[in-house]
């Protein structure tokens, strides 16, 4: 899958600088959004949404 898309994210946490962390365990990796770029918010919004 490309960078903002996800299949299982199971969590995500936001370090002191704003950057949000989300895991995707399907993929097995961990995907890194920083708060600069508006791009990486506005792919964050089906991930909060499917974690809610």
């Amino acid at each position: 899958m490309d960078d903002g898309q996800f299949q299982s994210p199971e969590g995500l946490t936001v370090d002191k600088s704003g950057k949000v962390y989300v895991v995707d365990t399907s993929n097995q990796r961990t995907q890194v959004f920083a708060p600069q770029q508006s791009n990486d918010l506005n792919a964050l919004l089906p991930v909060l949404l499917m974690l809610l």
